[in-house]
């Protein structure tokens, strides 16, 4: 008996692929660059693109959203947004450190290592750009 409804089950589903697809056809879907997949989409505006960025769960999901979102900006105000979001995010944990050291030497010695370290990781120019200035501003004022 299971053998037999493997053998149905296996048979039955080349059948739905062209049903699906003629369902598609007549909903005016012509070729599978017109199918939408709305939970695939773009983000619409920079608002959008920043929330995207500030879910992202990792350092490497979070440059790839921003290296899409530098893509489809329009104009430089949008990508200064964009990159300011993506750099708040991965400095504040570096910021938090800073912070929390008592004397201001301690604190200048501790931001010149990040700035160091952005320098020799492997990240994209603009936004390690981006980090790095905001990283110096505090550097010339650390309290």
């Amino acid at each position: 008996m299971m053998k037999s409804i493997q053998t149905l089950l296996s048979a039955t589903r080349f059948l739905w692929v062209p049903l699906i697809l003629g369902s598609l056809i007549l909903a005016g879907c012509t070729d599978e660059n017109s199918i939408v997949d709305p939970l695939n989409q773009p983000p619409a505006g920079v608002n959008d693109w920043i929330q995207r960025i500030e879910r992202s769960r990792s350092a490497v999901e979070r440059r790839n959203t921003l290296s899409r979102a530098l893509d489809v900006a329009r104009d430089a105000g949008e990508r200064a947004q964009l990159l300011e979001a993506a750099s708040r995010i991965e400095l504040a944990p570096i910021i938090g450190r800073v912070d929390g050291l008592s004397s201001a030497g301690a604190k200048k010695h501790g931001l010149q290592k990040a700035i160091d370290r952005i320098r020799a990781d492997n990240i994209p120019e603009e936004l390690a750009a981006e980090q790095i200035r905001r990283l110096e501003a505090r550097l010339r004022d650390p309290d």
